[in-house]
């Protein structure tokens, strides 16, 4: 995926969606934007469709209900390879992210999505087992990031399942997750056994440095 050079619409203030856009052909990344018009920018979205290679609308407080603006309007796609929702409030309707997950499963399943950030969110074990059903054994996927999604035991368990079922995996993202060597059973499986992964981030977590020797 090549990554386009204009950085000037981080955190821009421009309402032109439509024109954004078209100005950096389909690479929409408006992280931290003022007073986002989500309505407008799910019309723009909509209307350009195929032409939307990467959306990235990280530390926008746009909610679930936002999401699902944005992911009723990327539905069918088949040109988007990266996408992020870090710090979007993401679960703040209280069902821990299900609704949003489900709003996505077309683009998960179906779009040549090769990076995927749903970062500092709540997602509940029942999400990322949905977000496991979605993208098990894709292809394309070769970057992962869902560190602080206020994890459990078994949501953790859901992660490594699904990161073991992607064959080109080479990044996966699991800082300030919680994981301590009582939850880290999961984890040695993966690393152990994965032939592609080549950065884990498991930053800020309680691990044991003995832990990490074993690794």
């Amino acid at each position: 995926m090549k990554e386009h050079k204009a950085k000037e619409f981080f955190g821009s203030a421009s309402k032109d969606y439509e024109g954004l856009i078209r100005k950096t052909s389909g690479d929409l990344r408006l992280v931290k934007a003022p007073a986002m018009d989500i309505i407008k920018l799910a019309k723009a979205i909509k209307d350009n469709n195929e032409k939307v290679r990467v959306l990235d609308l990280s530390f926008n407080e746009i909610g679930d209900k936002g999401i699902l603006e944005v992911a009723f309007a990327l539905k069918g796609n088949k040109t988007i390879q990266s996408l992020s929702f870090a710090a979007t409030k993401i679960g703040d309707s209280g069902d821990g992210g299900f609704a949003v997950i489900g709003s996505l499963s077309d683009i998960l399943k179906k779009s040549p999505l090769e990076s995927l950030d749903l970062s500092l969110n709540i997602l509940g074990a029942k999400s990322l087992f949905f977000l496991y059903q979605c993208l098990q054994g894709k292809s394309t996927i070769t970057q992962l990031n869902l560190s602080a999604v206020k994890v459990d035991y078994e949501g953790l368990a859901n992660i490594t399942v699904l990161a073991a079922t992607l064959p080109n995996i080479k990044k996966l993202s699991l800082s300030d997750s919680s994981i301590t060597e009582g939850r880290w059973t999961g984890l040695n499986g993966l690393i152990e056994t994965s032939k592609t992964i080549t950065s884990l981030d498991l930053s800020y977590n309680p691990i044991n440095i003995e832990s990490l020797k074993d690794i």
